[in-house]
């Protein structure tokens, strides 16, 4: 029975990297205070989920380099849409104002109304990412986002 059977031991499938344990330790420090800001914009209102939060992180050193490192991860280990990094001569600093750019209906991320992932119609539905529309044409809903691009009626 699958109820009865062992899980592997973590060394059997992958060899320990202490690197990449230390890297993310510090990761997983950082995103602890980034979720603390979060809860005090939620607590004043400036934003509801953490979806409609971008995090500005301003690093130096090691820090920054780490940060840059991750950066593809950054925006799913904070849960928020947006991620921008700066270097800083100085302290490190975390503010988490609210995302830029329109919501998608789908992922609930927000987008930059100019980037390749713009919010944008994709057949009946009104806000749709790039990223959501490929996703929608892989389960098979092209044909709706190609006849709203012809002229059809949505």
């Amino acid at each position: 029975s699958v109820h009865l059977a062992e899980f592997p031991k973590a060394d059997s499938i992958a060899m320990k990297d202490d690197m990449l344990l230390a890297d993310w330790k510090e990761l997983l420090g950082i995103r602890e205070v980034v979720l603390i800001y979060l809860e005090a914009e939620r607590k004043i209102g400036n934003i509801g989920k953490a979806l409609e939060a971008k995090a500005q992180l301003k690093a130096s050193g090691s820090t920054v380099a780490l940060l840059r490192k991750y950066s593809p991860a950054l925006k799913e280990l904070f849960n928020v849409s947006q991620v921008e990094l700066a270097e800083s001569s100085g302290a490190n600093e975390v503010e988490t104002p609210p995302a830029d750019g329109t919501k998608c209906e789908r992922c609930w991320n927000y987008y930059a109304d100019d980037g390749p992932q713009h919010v944008r119609q994709y057949g009946p539905w009104v806000n749709v990412c790039g990223r959501c529309s490929d996703a929608l044409d892989q389960m098979g809903y092209k044909h709706l986002r190609e006849a709203v691009e012809n002229g059809a009626p949505a």
